[in-house]
């Protein structure tokens, strides 16, 4: 949650909320794919050196929260 921070500024977007293991970001349109490559490069970074459990992100995407739906494989 701390390291979407930065993809946040750089993407005018914001996180709106964090639910157990999954978080939610209102994003413009026009930054949805890049905020979402950006963010999910950062978030699979291991929080140490020695960790070796793969972090997997998952993003979905939709107008409301109740609409979303998985991207597709090339992001969009």
């Amino acid at each position: 949650m701390l390291r979407s921070q930065s993809a946040c500024d750089q993407y005018a977007a914001r996180l709106l909320l964090q639910i157990h293991d999954e978080l939610v970001f209102e994003v413009p349109d026009k930054h949805l794919d890049r905020f979402v490559t950006d963010l999910s490069r950062s978030l699979t970074l291991p929080p140490t050196n020695n960790f070796h459990v793969p972090i997997v992100v998952e993003p979905k995407v939709g107008k409301s929260f109740g609409e979303l739906k998985e991207l597709s494989p090339c992001g969009t």
